[in-house]
């Protein structure tokens, strides 16, 4: 099952139908909460409605791209008893000495690195890498083409945009975001937004 049935949601389809990954596991389809769209078909792959309309002795994995949405459904994940699925793109580059938290997803040209770790849920975008000794909690999502260096932390809920840089030893806070293209030279604080070469804080309103 793939919670959400969005864009995210439709890349993880296609890469659960690589020929390597589609030898042990099958698509039921996608688990929406919009009632009305239960018995659409998208990409060839049915919408069955909530968790009240799944088996839940079914594997699931996380659909959406962002960090917030993908908190809500990990937490209902947890609840469902559904079991949390683990994807790894077949072109993705894991040390042995790695570890991968459950319902981990690693897209095509991926790095993994000696002695990292993954938290749970945890998303490594296409062709984002995780150096050597980086530690990354739970729902941690390193968008495409961004590069963490060895021995960094990556909090919860972090959010690192597409082609972010974050340089070694660097601890990025819970809840935080980090922009597109930034480099981040620099602790960030828990629940901040930087961008910028070096990556700054920045206000939202």
């Amino acid at each position: 099952m793939i919670f959400g049935a969005g864009g995210y949601a439709r890349e993880l389809a296609d890469l659960i139908r690589l020929p390597r990954l589609a030898e042990s596991f099958e698509i039921m389809g996608f688990i929406e909460r919009d009632a009305s769209r239960a018995g659409e078909s998208l990409n060839d792959l049915p919408i069955l409605g909530g968790l009240d309309s799944v088996d839940s002795s079914w594997g699931a994995v996380i659909g959406a791209g962002d960090t917030a949405p993908r908190r809500n459904q990990i937490l209902e994940l947890r609840s469902s008893g559904l079991s949390p699925v683990t994807l790894v793109h077949p072109s993705a580059d894991v040390s042995a000495y790695a570890q991968l938290g459950g319902g981990c997803v690693l897209a095509a040209h991926t790095v993994v690195s000696s002695n990292a770790e993954l938290g749970e849920h945890a998303l490594v975008n296409y062709g984002a890498t995780v150096g050597h000794d980086v530690t990354c909690g739970d729902n941690c999502v390193i968008g495409p083409g961004a590069h963490v260096s060895g021995w960094c932390v990556i909090g919860d809920d972090c959010y690192l945009g597409a082609g972010a840089v974050v340089l070694p030893r660097v601890t990025i806070g819970d809840s935080s975001v980090v922009g597109a293209g930034a480099v981040v030279t620099r602790d960030v604080a828990p629940g901040e937004t930087v961008v910028g070469i070096p990556a700054k804080p920045i206000e939202l309103r």
